[in-house]
This record gives C-alpha cells, structure tokens and sequence, in this order.
C-alpha cells in the first residue's frame, strides 16, 4: 500500500512538471526590412520600416546597422526607425550601409539578426557637368556636355540664364549629353544645364553665351603672292571666317577652357596664361575682365564692345582658340590669298571698278579703318578716338561687320564693307596673325597681316607684314580662323 502512494506521487509529479514545461515559450521570433530594398539610394532622412512575426508577441524590434547595433528600438507595429544620413560620419558617398534588424519577443526570446539590406548614400548634390561652346547654324543652338555621373540621376535640364521659370528642354536619359534647338538668342541670354537627382537635388553648370562662326571658301589655284608678285599655287580649297573673331566668341572660349582646365586657373589676373606658361590674353587692357569668378564684358557704356574685334591677345591665344573649336590660322599665303584673289591688287577691293572701268588698286577712305582715316563727304570718321563713338582714350575699332539696328550708319554708308570674296577688315581694323609659311626665316617672331585702326594706308597692302613676339599683345592685334 506504501508502495502504490509513492508511484502516485511520483506520476503526479511528473504529471505537473509537464504541465509546466508546456507553459513556457520556446519559441523565436523573426522579422524583416521591407523598405528601403537592396541596392536603393538614401540621402538626407531615411525611414526604415520592418516586419516582426511571434507566436505569442513582439515585445520590439531593433535596428542594426553594418552589423552593430544601434540604440534605434521600436515596440509598436509598424515598426519604423528614422535615421539622420547626415550621421554616417565615417560612411562616403556612394559607399554601402548595411542594415538589418532583430526581434525580440514579450518572453525574451530573440531572433536572429535578419538579411542584410544594402543601400548606398547619397547626400550630395549632383556633380556638375561642363557646357561646352554653344553653337549657332541657321538659328539653331548645338548643344553638348559630359556626360554625369551621379548615382540617382534624373534629368538634364536646359535653362536660359540660370532661371528655373525658363526652362527650354528636360532630358531623362543619363548617355544623352547634346541636343539642338531652334532659338532666336539675344546676346544677353546664358545658357546652362541643370542636373536633378531623384531627390530632387541639382547643380547648376557653368553658363554659356552662344557663338556664331562665318565662314567664306576660297577656291584653289593660283595667285600672285606678296610685293615681288611671286607665283603660288594652294592646291585645296579651304574655308575662312568672313570677320575677325569678336570679344564676345573669345569670351565664350576663357570661360569653357577655364572650367576645362585648359588654362592656369591658380593666378588669372592680369594675363590669361596656359599650363606650359605662354601669355593667351592681356586682361588688364583688353575688353574682357576677370571678376574673381566669370570672365565678362562690360558693355554698358558701349553695347557695341561683344561685337569688336578681340585684340590683346597673342599668338599663342589665337592658336589656343583656333585648335579649341577644331579650326586653324590661315597660313600667310592663305590668307594673303583670301585676301586679294588673283593678287594683282594691293588692297582687297581690287576687284571694283572706278567710273572710267579701271580696276581700283588705291586706299579709299570709306574702305577701311585706319589711322587719320580722311572724312568722307564731310563725316568724321565714328570710330577713330575721339570721334562719335569712342573718347581719346579708347582704340578706334570698329565692329566686325554692320549691325543692323545698333548703329544708324557704319562706314558712312549702310552696309559693312564687303570686300573682294566676302571678308570684311582684311585690311584695317587689326593686325591679323597667321601661321608663319617659312618658321625658319623668323624663328623668334611671328606674323600678323592686314594693317589696323593704328596703321597709316600703307601698311594695308595684303602683302605687308607685322613681325611680333609670339607672347605680344596689343589693341591692334586680333585674328581670324580658318579651316
């Protein structure tokens, strides 16, 4: 009878003990990121959402992040975590942040720590792409750019100067970096490209004028070179501006080189020098200034200064421009050439003809711009110093061609003198440099043709030369490209 009480009591603790084994929970949690996914860009404020599941309760999640734990927990479902960006002081932009979370349960239980979710920070600003030159053909703008190179990028954005309200194109595709469009620009417009990341984050490109390039083709053949009328043959045809290149196109070259860095940007002032040290501009005397930021041009006391010839500017600068936008300077035989046709003529408009039918081989005053030009029908000369559009202390340039609405009358009549094939101040207005024929013969010194404001009649002869320094610069010397 003893015997029996002791089983029972035995079963029945048994009995008890598992009762209470059933009551305790064994159980792990699990749980989840559902947002942000793997491989998304965070920038600013991220909120990470998270999903926890337990048979009996979450009691809270918490977050970890590149495998630590943080002091991030939240008890209440859904669980969130919201996460300052800014505070991933030792994380670059563009590298990984790892995040994952782990549950814990109301009976103590934890899971394991979950799948890593990888996103990739992005707090910057869209890396600023480079405008370059803009190009104007038949009213139409050519656009082109680098490409970008920003993680979450959205779309370029063309914008007319720098203003969000006059937006003229959006371009989502990252590879597509040039575009054309119809535009009648004026010559105070700048164009740019805005870049927008999906944050909606931009950056602002450097600004750009257009530019307009003319140019006239000269044929092959022969012609009578320099002041012993010396027989030469160019064998191709080739093409060259009909004006010398204005203040406003070298302008557009400085600021697109500079962001380029195809110029010393360490000292700019008072010469712009390229990398190997070669003076390109004289900023202290020329028309276009160096504010600390931007290359400009000060034309509110004379609306006309874009529109003059670039002078100060060397030979080197005239190479550096020229190889820029893919041209060249003519040769001294091509442009003497350009010049003069057949060469039989002294000056370019040998082609007229005076009232008895003889070939005009003579200086006439309303021909060209130079020095104590004579008046002509009893009108001074506008643009001699002194005279109606410039003070004593000015150079006597004239604009590259007629401008139509800006001036009433432009060398006394109402038309730019058109020369003999289409150029205009192939003599007169500046010295124009050309790529030296013989480099032997001048081995320090290089050549500039065509006389200028500064020169007596002359030196106006298509066969005349001017030896310069290749680093010189003067309000009297300029050029004009060829291709």
């Amino acid at each position: 009878m003893e015997q029996m009480k002791y089983i029972s009591a035995i079963i029945l603790l048994l009995l008890i003990s598992c009762r209470t084994y059933d009551g305790i929970d064994t159980t792990k949690p699990s749980a989840y990121i559902n947002y942000p996914k793997n491989g998304d860009l965070v920038s600013d404020t991220l909120i990470v959402s998270a999903i926890g599941s337990d048979d009996v309760g979450i009691e809270y999640i918490e977050l970890w992040v590149n495998q630590e734990k943080t002091t991030k927990k939240d008890y209440e479902p859904p669980f969130e975590f919201i996460i300052d960006t800014h505070s991933f002081l030792n994380i670059d932009e563009g590298e990984i942040i790892e995040l994952s979370v782990k549950a814990y349960d109301t009976s103590e239980n934890e899971s394991a720590l979950s799948s890593s979710v990888n996103v990739y920070l992005d707090n910057s600003n869209p890396t600023k792409v480079i405008l370059s030159p803009i190009i104007e053909e038949n009213g139409v703008l050519q656009f082109n750019w680098d490409k970008s190179n920003d993680l979450d990028f959205y779309a370029y954005v063309i914008t007319v100067n720098n203003s969000p309200f006059n937006l003229m194109d959006t371009i989502f595709s990252i590879n597509y970096t040039q575009t054309q469009i119809q535009y009648n620009y004026q010559d105070t417009e700048f164009f740019g490209i805005q870049v927008i990341d999906k944050g909606l984050k931009s950056t602002q490109s450097n600004l750009v004028q257009p530019v307009t390039f003319e140019f006239v083709t000269i044929q092959s053949g022969t012609f009578y070179f320099g002041e012993n009328d010396e027989s030469k043959f160019v064998t191709e045809p080739y093409q060259i501006m009909t004006s010398e290149v204005t203040n406003i196109q070298y302008r557009s070259y400085l600021s697109v080189a500079r962001e380029l860095n195809e110029i010393d940007t360490s000292n700019i002032y008072p010469w712009v020098i390229d990398n190997e040290g070669n003076v390109l501009y004289d900023l202290e005397n020329g028309y276009i200034s160096w504010n600390g930021t931007n290359f400009e041009i000060d034309g509110t006391q004379n609306p006309l200064l874009p529109h003059y010839p670039v002078t100060n500017v060397s030979y080197h600068g005239a190479r550096h421009f020229a190889n820029f936008f893919g041209f060249d300077l003519p040769s001294e035989i091509n442009w003497e050439k350009a010049a003069t046709a057949n060469g039989l003529f002294d000056y370019p408009w040998g082609s007229e003809f005076d009232d008895e039918n003889n070939p005009i081989n003579e200086i006439r005053s309303s021909y060209a711009n130079y020095f104590e030009n004579e008046d002509f029908n009893g009108l001074s000369e506008p643009y001699e110093p002194g005279g109606e559009n410039n003070d004593f202390n000015s150079p006597g340039l004239a604009p590259v061609k007629y401008l139509e609405g800006e001036i009433d009358e432009f060398w006394f009549f109402s038309k730019c003198p058109s020369e003999c094939q289409g150029l205009n101040h192939m003599s007169g207005n500046v010295w124009e440099w050309v790529l030296n024929d013989n480099p032997d013969n001048f081995i320090n010194n290089q050549i500039a043709k065509g006389g200028s404001w500064r020169s007596p009649k002359q030196e106006l002869r298509v066969w005349s030369r001017k030896y310069l320094d290749p680093s010189a610069t003067g309000d009297h010397v300029g050029f004009r490209c060829s291709k």
